[in-house]
């Protein structure tokens, strides 16, 4: 798995279990999608590598 550093432009909490992220990445080549993929992200928190998985919701042509 390769990961790409990407800046967190917003998150929105859509409900109590739910949350919106938008992100700007540094190349956006690498980033064509479409709705329904997933995206697996990385940070690391008090020293320990944390992952979580993202559902992507909107199509490329939102964006922006």
């Amino acid at each position: 798995m390769h990961f790409y550093p990407v800046i967190v432009k917003e998150i929105r909490r859509e409900t109590s279990t739910c949350v919106s992220i938008a992100l700007e990445p540094q190349n956006d080549t690498v980033f064509q999608y479409k709705q329904g993929q997933y995206l697996t992200l990385r940070t690391h928190i008090n020293g320990e590598e944390v992952r979580r998985s993202y559902s992507i919701c909107s199509a490329p042509y939102e964006s922006g």
